[in-house]
């Protein structure tokens, strides 16, 4: 039997287990019948991926069966498209050009979604709510206008029209349609389920790979036309190989369980089971120590303090469950196998230093760089004597750090938007979860989406924006302006508090 069948034998029986407990825990406060229609989609996905081979025939078949069966201003596009956003690894192909023009624009597994879910719906939604009426609009129409205006910079004209299509495509189009059809608290609870039923499946394949040294999708990849640099044996740490599941990158595959995290968090509260959120608590934890990534682990770690902060009795919370935390992290100092973890922590262990020796000099550098073009930077800073000093062995030079990434090329109005809009999200979010007429739900929303964001800010920071990474946080930056944007319009009722 090929290696890649086995393989999704194997992915099939660890995503239909994970589904089947969830939809035993939901059972009562969803309608199972709906998520059993997106789990199948996502196993449709997959095993349709494998079979076509051919990203030309994967964007035929979703374009037709989404514009068939799902009608272009429904709200379950936004659904299914949260479903499959990570289903397959990142395809890539060049769309043929014409008249001269040797590629119009990269196809993507990303923008392909966007292309045939989402972007019917922005061409014929008819919102109330117009631009500019929500208040995340002027941020992200803003940071828009500027990397696009900025690409024509020591550039032809039609390259730069090419990445200023792709901003739009990439950035705006998911934010627009997300913000104008999540307007309802009942629909933003479908969103973020649609999106856990996206992404729960990898936490199990997660320590399943950690288990077994067995990386599921590299025999998968080939055979839907992916091709990856990665070197599994490359960077070995704690002893062994790190978990990566789709996204052929451990720091990517800790990332995205942050997301898990923190929408477990909202989804336990319609749980009644209490061994299944431990269960699914548990798969979500090991993932991330799976990846053996530090970005991630502190900023999971982050996320699930600032939920706890958020709630009643936060701070005294807070410090109750430290010194818990701090106490189980001496006992496993003193088991074989936790203590191959705690010498990866920063500044506690000492594994794989060479890394924070690599960022500290990106960073020292690209101050040198900023200074140079502060305001709107230098879209050929790679080109540069300081940027040609941390070239590595591989013959790359690894920007890790999406500030940064921002920063050099497009200067600091173009970070101070990016980052502004974080901050600006979480102190609104705030603003409505301090509210004392607020209910349990909408509450318990406002927590984890805070939680998320500062989890991802932070991690973020460790890592440039590749593969599925600029796809999560510009998702969790339109249903964070959806929430904000639902409790403008909305009337809170008044319920106990949640702790």
């Amino acid at each position: 039997m090929p290696e890649y069948i086995q393989t999704l034998l194997v992915i099939t029986v660890l995503t239909g287990f994970t589904y089947s407990l969830m939809n035993k825990a939901l059972v009562g406060n969803f309608d199972i019948k709906q998520l059993k229609k997106w789990q199948f989609s996502w196993f449709l996905m997959l095993y349709g991926a494998v079979l076509l081979k051919n990203i030309w025939f994967i964007a035929a078949a979703v374009i037709v069966i989404a514009n068939v069966k799902i009608p272009a201003k429904s709200v379950h596009r936004v659904y299914f498209y949260l479903v499959l956003i990570c289903t397959i690894p990142l395809i890539y192909a060049q769309i043929p050009g014409f008249a001269g023009i040797q590629n119009l624009i990269p196809l993507t597994y990303t923008n392909l979604m966007i292309m045939s879910l989402l972007v019917p719906v922005m061409i014929t939604l008819e919102s109330p709510q117009k631009i500019f009426s929500i208040s995340t609009d002027k941020f992200i129409i803003s940071f828009v206008t500027l990397l696009s205006l900025l690409q024509f910079r020591d550039n032809t004209i039609t390259n730069a029209g090419r990445e200023s299509f792709l901003f739009f495509i990439d950035i705006f189009v998911p934010y627009y349609v997300i913000t104008r059809l999540i307007n309802t608290h009942e629909r933003l609870k479908m969103a973020l389920t649609a999106l856990f039923i996206g992404i729960i499946p990898f936490a199990l394949i997660g320590v399943f790979e950690l288990l077994t040294s067995w990386f599921m999708y590299t025999s998968i990849a080939p055979h839907i036309g992916y091709i990856s640099s990665f070197n599994q044996y490359r960077d070995i740490r704690g002893g062994g190989l790190r978990a990566m599941a789709v996204f052929f990158g451990p720091i990517v595959l800790g990332y995205v369980m942050i997301y898990a995290g923190a929408i477990l968090l909202y989804l336990q509260h319609f749980i009644k089971n209490r061994k299944l959120v431990l269960l699914a608590f548990g798969a979500v934890f090991l993932c991330v120590l799976a990846t053996k990534s530090r970005g991630p682990w502190i900023g999971f770690a982050l996320m699930l303090m600032m939920f706890i902060w958020t709630g009643r009795n936060g701070f005294g919370k807070l410090v109750k469950y430290g010194i818990l935390g701090l106490g189980l992290l001496i006992l496993a100092s003193l088991t074989p196998a936790g203590s191959k973890y705690v010498e990866l922590l920063p500044f506690i262990g000492d594994e794989r230093t060479d890394t924070f020796d690599y960022r500290a000099q990106l960073l020292e550098n690209s101050m040198i760089l900023f200074k140079k073009n502060p305001l709107f930077g230098d879209i050929n800073f790679r080109n540069t004597s300081e940027m040609e000093s941390l070239r590595q062995g591989e013959g790359i030079i690894d920007v890790v750090n999406t500030y940064i990434g921002i920063l050099l090329p497009y200067g600091l109005i173009a970070l101070s938007l990016f980052a502004g809009l974080f901050v600006f999200l979480i102190l609104r979010c705030r603003k409505i979860i301090k509210r004392p007429n607020i209910d349990l739900e909408t509450k318990l929303q406002g927590r984890i989406l805070i939680s998320c964001i500062a989890g991802v800010m932070f991690t973020i920071f460790t890592v440039s924006s590749v593969s599925y990474i600029p796809t999560f946080y510009w998702v969790l930056i339109a249903l964070s302006s959806a929430y904000i944007n639902i409790n403008k319009t909305t009337k809170i009722g008044s319920k106990h508090e949640i702790s």
